[in-house]
């Protein structure tokens, strides 16, 4: 029989960098991915600005021509939103630049720095996500609550 327990404490292990052919090894085809999708990330941090300013655009535009009929807190909460978008969105910016940075010259560094700013932004979308679902699933319980009292 095997010695694994799933229900046993984890084991405190130490890190090992991979070894044998991947260890230290970047590709010219890792490179050609990294190149093509430069572009696309550019693209949707120019987006993001834009819908940003957009945002915060139609949010005083709203207040300011229908005026009483749009609550207050609503330009605060547009505001708020695109202030929320802006993180993710310089994220990509910085890592078009980082990649940039990777094919003139930056070396591994560059190359580091590009990697650090993608798991960045992939973080902070995947927390923002949960954020929403469990939002989302509080005003459904919410809703559900309200609806039979």
């Amino acid at each position: 029989m095997s010695s694994y327990n799933p229900y046993e404490a984890p084991q405190n292990q130490t890190y090992s960098p991979p070894t044998g052919e991947v260890a230290g090894q970047v590709t010219p085809m890792m490179l050609q991915h990294l190149r093509d999708t430069r572009p696309w990330v550019l693209f949707l941090s120019i987006m993001g600005f834009i819908s940003i300013g957009l945002l915060v655009v139609g949010s005083v535009y709203m207040m300011t021509t229908f005026g009483r009929m749009v609550p207050g807190w609503m330009l605060f909460l547009y505001i708020a939103i695109g202030a929320i978008y802006l993180v993710p969105t310089l994220t990509l910016f910085r890592y078009a630049g980082a990649i940039s940075y990777v094919f003139n010259g930056g070396g591994t560094h560059a190359m580091e720095e590009a990697l650090r700013l993608q798991r960045s932004f992939w973080r902070f979308v995947g927390v923002l996500t949960a954020i929403v679902v469990a939002f989302y699933g509080l005003l459904f319980a919410g809703s559900m609550m309200f609806r039979f009292l």
